[in-house]
């Protein structure tokens, strides 16, 4: 059985509130694919000794969207976590992204222009995973 991840890419939108708010807009599961070594590069699932994750299992952030905290809170889902895109950022370069992960590419490539925008402590991927492998 194969794994699949789920979540997506929130912004803080300061911009439009006085308060922090997280807000959803990237869905990862629609647009991308398996890919088991940047899953375990980033969070360490189907990690099959490989260095060390970059954000390994932190769990939901406690301030994560509405829309994720629905998504991802319930049960059945392992390997919960984040990245800042400040922490992401240094690795770019690194990431085992090919031609053929378009899906993933298009994130990472978001990710750097909402960064632009909003700051990159103010973009993230929020994900789950569906099992462990």
């Amino acid at each position: 059985m194969g794994t699949d991840i789920h979540g997506g890419v929130e912004i803080n939108a300061r911009d439009y509130s006085s308060e922090s708010v997280w807000l959803k807009v990237l869905d990862i599961r629609a647009l991308c694919g398996r890919n088991y070594t940047l899953f375990a590069r980033l969070f360490g699932v189907r990690n099959s000794g490989q260095r060390e994750a970059l954000a390994s299992r932190r769990g939901l952030p406690p301030d994560a969207s509405s829309e994720i905290r629905d998504a991802l809170g319930g049960n059945g889902w392992v390997g919960r976590s984040w990245i800042s895109f400040r922490e992401l950022k240094p690795h770019l370069g690194q990431m085992p992204v090919t031609g053929d992960d378009w899906g993933w590419s298009f994130v990472l490539d978001s990710m750097i222009r909402l960064a632009e925008h909003y700051g990159d402590d103010n973009v993230r991927m929020v994900v789950a995973f569906d099992n462990d492998g």
